[in-house]
């Protein structure tokens, strides 16, 4: 026990003194890196630090981290700070095949000219972070990405009007560690079961699907084993059903760690249950804009997490809520809430950190109040 302890404590302690032995980077990681330098372009130069040199040290150059012990590149990081100095050309993607060690990814923000998501992707078992959004890939999304059993984040987003697409989302049921999930702006519109999918990450914490052509919204599971997610955000999907209209999810009480959720745009005409009002007492962003939601709004005040909160163009009605004192951002335009608008005033007596109150479009009666 005594000699462990002794070994556990010297190699603290040559870590954190900075005695660090000399490491570089491995010869055939920095050729590897090369090789894939080959084929890209930047008019800014980024990578003008990756130079053959004596005594180059690939450890060094921009965008690459290495283990500071063994010398094995760890992390490539190219994304692009703006379109100015975005990487183009072709990637040689092959060459990435010998940096087995690499954890962390990011092409983001890049234009690769349409170029599909390359399949060896999933081909780097060590993966725990990957982030290919906004490069300008096309295609669909190669399943092979459901090798990276270790991956923690991924990020696949796009702006660019659905140039990325699925068939569906089997190949997620390999990710078991995942915790940060983003496909907005893919084209989810031929995957059927995409919740039963997402349904299997039991670690996830933020889910990003906005403005995925995503067609059916299962209003519950038959077991929720996804349990954690503090983001939520599903808007912008024009949800539809047979009965006509999707019916509020019920899957979602089971959420209790909310801060943030966005269902907007998703044409869900139901009631709003009770239990959603009270979902998560960490809740802090609850966007419902543009649907068909209705029903009466309860005494928001216990939340107080509370500081953002936008129903604008729905069908709830009855008198206005009572807030958050921290609530910041409160947007009930384009609804029936009636009632005498004069209580607007004791928000403003409560509530010190209110800037943005939209009222606009209701059934409110009276003055309005000089508050």
């Amino acid at each position: 026990m005594y000699f462990i302890g002794f070994l556990c404590l010297g190699s603290v302690g040559y870590i954190m003194g900075g005695s660090l032995p000399n490491v570089q980077c491995m010869e055939n990681e920095q050729e590897a890196l090369l090789k894939f330098k080959e084929g890209l372009v930047n008019h800014w130069d980024r990578l003008f630090s990756w130079m053959v040199e004596e005594e180059a040290d690939c450890c060094k150059w921009r965008g690459v981290k290495c283990n500071r012990t063994t010398g094995h590149v760890m992390a490539l990081d190219l994304h692009s700070q703006s379109p100015n100095e975005s990487l183009q050309g072709e990637l040689n993607y092959s060459a990435l095949l010998d940096l087995p060690y690499l954890t962390y990814l990011a092409w983001n923000l890049n234009d690769f000219k349409q170029s599909q998501i390359p399949q060896f992707t999933g081909s780097l078992p060590n993966l725990k972070y990957l982030n290919l959004s906004n490069a300008n890939f096309r295609g669909n999304i190669p399943s092979d990405l459901g090798n990276l059993s270790r991956l923690h984040s991924l990020d696949l987003s796009s702006s660019s009007y659905h140039s990325l697409g699925a068939n569906n989302l089997d190949w997620l049921r390999g990710l078991s560690s995942l915790k940060i999930l983003d496909l907005g702006g893919v084209d989810h519109s031929k995957a059927v079961n995409w919740l039963n999918e997402i349904n299997m990450l039991p670690s996830l914490v933020e889910l990003h699907l906005f403005d995925c052509n995503l067609n059916k919204l299962p209003s519950s599971l038959p077991r929720v084993n996804f349990t954690s997610p503090e983001i939520i955000d599903l808007s912008l999907n024009s949800f539809n059903s047979p009965i006509p209209w999707p019916q509020f999810p019920e899957w979602l009480c089971t959420q209790k760690d909310l801060l943030y959720i966005d269902i907007s745009d998703a044409s869900i005409s139901d009631i709003v249950p009770d239990w959603f009002w009270n979902i998560s007492t960490k809740v802090e962003h609850m966007i419902l804009v543009s649907s068909q939601l209705r029903g009466k709004v309860p005494d928001l005040s216990p939340l107080a997490n509370f500081s953002h909160l936008d129903l604008g163009e729905n069908n709830f009605d009855g008198p206005l809520p009572r807030f958050s004192a921290n609530m910041k951002s409160l947007r009930l335009y384009g609804n029936s809430f009636s009632g005498p608008i004069s209580s607007i005033c004791e928000w403003m007596v409560a509530n010190s950190s209110l800037v943005d109150v939209q009222l606009f479009s209701n059934k409110l009666s009276g003055l309005l109040p000089d508050c």
